[in-house]
C-alpha cells in the first residue's frame, strides 16, 4: 500500500512539473499615464510610468492619442526611449482648440498594455491673436547657435518681450532658457549661448503680451561635436611586487580643454575611472604615473585617460604582471672563457619589493645548477654584476645560472651553456680571408669547384672582416660547391668561418664532404644554415638564423668520443653526441649551397680556418 501511494505521489509531481513547464507564459505590462502638461496650440507633453514589465523586457513604449476616447497604437503615437521606468512623450501637430484623449502604452512579448486615459484641450487661436514664426537655426557651432523669428497680426496687442526659448527636451517654454530681444513687433535674431557640444536642442520663438504668451513652431538643431583628444598609453616600467610606473601622452585640439588626465588600472581588462586611477592634473602633455598598492604576483591592466567637457577618452589597454615578491634576475653572457675559468655576467632587474641580500652564479656539468652545486656570491641589491668562475675542468661543458635572494627566498635566472678550452695546442693548417685575390676572380689556387652552380668569385659586396669575401651562387636546380681537397683527417679537428646568406629559405654549409657522382655531392660533419631557418650542426637543429646577417661559426669535432661542439659569434650553443659520420667519407673541406630549388641565391664566406691537433702526421692537400 505504501509503495502504491509513493508511485501516485511521484506521478502527481511529474504532472505538476509538465503543467508548470507548459504554462510558462508572459503577462501584459502595467503602465500609468502621466498628466498632460505644457499644452499649447499645436503641442503638449505627457508620458508614462511602467509599473510592471510582465516578466520580460519591453519592446516599445510611448503614448497614443486621438480626438476620440480610448486611443490605441493604431492612432497617433510616439515611440520613446526604453531603459528607464519613466518616459516623457512630446505630442505635436495638434489642432488648436481641440479636445484630445491620451493613453500611455507598453508593448512586450505578450502584447500591448495601456494606461489610464487623460484628456486635454489645445489652446484656441483667436482671430486677433498674433502669429509667431520661428526661423531655422544657423551658425551652429560647438557652444552656440543663431535663431530668431517674426510676428504677424499684432495690431490688437502690445508686445512686451520677444525672443527664443530652448531646452534639451521637446516642448521648450519661457520657463526654460531664453533670450529677450525687447519689445515691438519687428523681426528679431537671437544668439543662443552656453550650449553643450554634441547635444540636440529644441527651440521656438515666443512673444509675451498683456493677453498672454504665444509660441512659434518648435524646431531643433544639434551642436557640433568636439574632436576627441588623442590618448596614448605608454609602456609599463619599474614593476615591483606592489607598484609600477606607466607613461602616457595626451594631445588635443586647442578648442578642447583637458580637465584631467592620468592612468586607471584594475585586475580586469579595459579599466575605467570607476576603478583605481591617478590624477596628473589638467592640460595635455606627456606624463608618468606611479600606481601603488598592487597585489604581488597578479595580472594588471592599465589605460591612460583624459576628461573633457564632452566626456572621457581612454587609450589602449596594456597588461603587466606584478612581481611575486621574489627578485627578478637574468644571466646575460659568458665571456673570457679559458681552459680553467670564465667570467659570468648577470643582472637583478627587480628586488621583488624586498631588498636583495645576495646575488651571484651557480654552475655544474649538469643542467639546472643550484646553490647546492658550485656557486659564487657577488654582492647584493639590484643592477649588473660579474663573477669569475674558477677551478674549472678543461674541455668541459658547463651549465650556469644567476641567482638572487631576498627575505622571501631565492630565484634563479635563465640557464647558459659554455665549454672550457682544450689545453692541447691547436695548429692552424688552413686559412683564407680572401683579401689577397683580385675582385671578380676565382681563387682556383686554393679552392676547387665541385659543382658549378651559377657563379663563385671574390666579391666586395659584403665582408665579415676586411673588404672582400668569397661569393657562391647556386642555381635553381644545381648547387655551388667549392672545396679544399684533403689527404687524411685526424681524430680531433676544429674549423671556423663566417657565413652570410642573402635570402630566407636558402640554406648553405661549412664543413666536410665528398663528391659521390657527377650529379651528387654529400655533406658530412659540418654546420649549415638550413632552408627551414635553423642553424644545423651535424643533423641537429639549434638556433634560428636571419638573412643578410653575418654569423661566425666554430665547431670542434672529436671522432674518438663521437661528439661535436658549436659556437656562434663566440657564444657556446650546443654539444651533440653520437652524431659524426665516418672519417672516410670526408674527402673535402667544403663550402656550398644545399638548397637548390626555386630562384638562385647567394652566400658569402669569409675568414675560413681549419685547425688540427698534432698536424705533423697529416697533409692537408692531396
Amino acid at each position: 500500500m505504501k509503495t502504491l501511494k509513493s508511485i501516485l505521489l511521484l506521478f502527481l509531481l511529474f504532472c505538476c512539473i509538465i503543467i508548470s513547464c507548459e504554462q510558462e507564459e508572459y503577462d501584459l505590462a502595467t503602465v500609468r499615464t502621466l498628466p498632460v502638461t505644457q499644452v499649447g496650440t499645436h503641442s503638449a507633453m505627457s508620458g508614462g510610468v511602467i509599473k510592471y514589465y510582465g516578466g520580460t523586457s519591453a519592446l516599445a513604449c510611448g503614448v497614443s492619442w486621438d480626438t476620440m476616447p480610448m486611443p490605441n497604437v493604431k492612432d497617433f503615437l510616439t515611440n520613446d526611449s526604453l531603459g528607464t521606468d519613466t518616459f516623457r512623450s512630446h505630442l505635436i501637430n495638434l489642432i488648436p482648440g481641440t479636445i484630445y484623449y491620451v493613453r500611455a502604452y507598453v508593448t512586450n512579448a505578450e502584447g500591448t498594455a495601456y494606461g489610464n486615459q487623460e484628456v486635454f484641450t489645445t489652446t484656441e487661436i483667436s482671430e486677433d491673436a498674433p502669429s509667431v514664426f520661428t526661423d531655422d537655426a544657423s551658425s551652429v557651432s560647438y557652444f552656440s547657435a543663431v535663431a530668431g523669428g517674426w510676428i504677424l497680426n499684432t495690431s490688437q496687442v502690445n508686445i512686451i518681450a520677444k525672443g527664443v526659448c530652448w531646452n534639451t527636451v521637446p516642448g521648450p517654454s519661457t520657463s526654460n532658457s531664453l533670450t529677450n530681444e525687447g519689445s515691438g513687433d519687428s523681426l528679431f535674431v537671437s544668439k543662443i549661448t552656453n550650449l553643450q557640444p554634441g547635444t540636440t536642442y529644441y527651440f521656438n520663438a515666443y512673444i509675451i503680451t498683456e493677453k498672454g504668451t504665444y509660441y512659434g513652431d518648435e524646431k531643433n538643431f544639434t551642436t557640433l561635436t568636439l574632436p576627441q583628444p588623442e590618448v596614448e598609453t605608454g609602456e609599463v616600467t619599474n614593476i615591483t611586487a606592489t607598484s609600477a610606473e606607466c607613461s602616457a601622452t595626451v594631445t588635443t585640439d586647442s578648442l578642447v580643454e583637458i580637465i584631467s588626465k592620468g592612468i586607471c588600472y584594475s585586475l580586469t581588462i579595459d579599466p575605467t575611472l570607476q576603478d583605481l586611477s591617478t590624477d596628473e592634473g589638467p592640460g595635455p602633455g606627456t606624463f608618468t604615473s606611479t600606481i601603488y598598492d598592487l597585489e604581488p604576483g597578479k595580472p594588471y591592466y592599465v589605460r591612460a585617460y583624459a576628461t573633457t567637457c564632452s566626456g572621457i577618452t581612454y587609450g589602449t589597454s596594456k597588461a603587466f604582471d606584478t612581481h611575486d615578491t621574489l627578485p627578478e634576475v637574468i644571466t646575460t653572457e659568458m665571456t673570457s672563457i679559458t681552459a680553467y675559468s670564465a667570467i659570468a655576467a648577470g643582472s637583478v632587474n627587480s628586488d621583488g619589493g624586498d631588498m636583495v641580500t645576495s646575488r651571484g652564479f651557480c654552475w655544474s656539468e649538469n643542467t639546472n645548477p643550484s646553490l647546492s652545486d658550485n656557486s659564487f656570491t657577488s654582492g647584493d641589491g639590484t643592477g649588473v654584476f660579474l663573477a669569475t668562475l674558477e677551478q674549472l675542468n678543461p674541455n668541459t661543458t658547463y651549465y650556469v645560472r644567476s641567482f638572487a635572494t631576498n627575505s622571501n627566498g631565492t630565484v634563479y635566472g635563465n640557464e647558459l651553456i659554455f665549454a672550457t678550452r682544450d689545453t692541447a695546442k691547436w695548429w692552424l693548417v688552413f686559412s683564407d680571408d680572401f683579401e689577397s685575390y683580385t675582385t671578380g676572380s676565382h681563387p682556383s689556387s686554393t679552392w676547387t669547384t665541385r659543382f658549378s652552380g651559377v657563379d663563385a668569385e671574390i666579391s666586395e659586396d659584403v665582408a665579415y672582416e676586411g673588404s672582400k669575401s668569397f661569393m657562391l651562387s647556386s642555381s635553381s636546380m644545381w648547387a655551388r660547391v667549392e672545396a679544399v681537397p684533403m689527404d687524411s683527417i685526424p681524430d680531433e679537428l676544429m674549423f671556423e668561418g663566417a657565413m652570410y646568406v642573402d635570402q630566407a629559405e636558402k640554406g648553405y654549409f661549412l664543413g666536410f664532404g665528398f663528391k659521390e657522382s657527377t650529379n651528387t655531392y654529400r655533406y658530412r660533419n659540418g654546420v649549415g644554415m638550413s632552408n627551414q631557418g635553423k642553424v644545423n650542426i651535424v643533423g641537429t637543429d639549434t638556433t634560428n638564423w636571419s638573412q643578410k646577417t653575418w654569423y661566425k661559426f666554430k665547431a670542434e669535432l672529436n671522432f674518438t668520443t663521437n661528439t661535436v661542439k658549436l659556437w656562434i659569434d663566440n657564444q657556446f650553443i650546443a654539444e651533440v653526441a653520437d652524431c659524426l659520420s665516418d672519417k672516410d667519407q670526408m674527402d673535402d673541406f667544403a663550402i656550398g649551397g644545399f638548397n637548390f630549388s626555386g630562384t638562385a641565391s647567394k652566400a658569402y664566406y669569409d675568414d675560413i680556418k681549419l685547425y688540427f691537433k698534432n698536424p705533423d702526421y697529416y697533409q692537408i692537400c692531396k
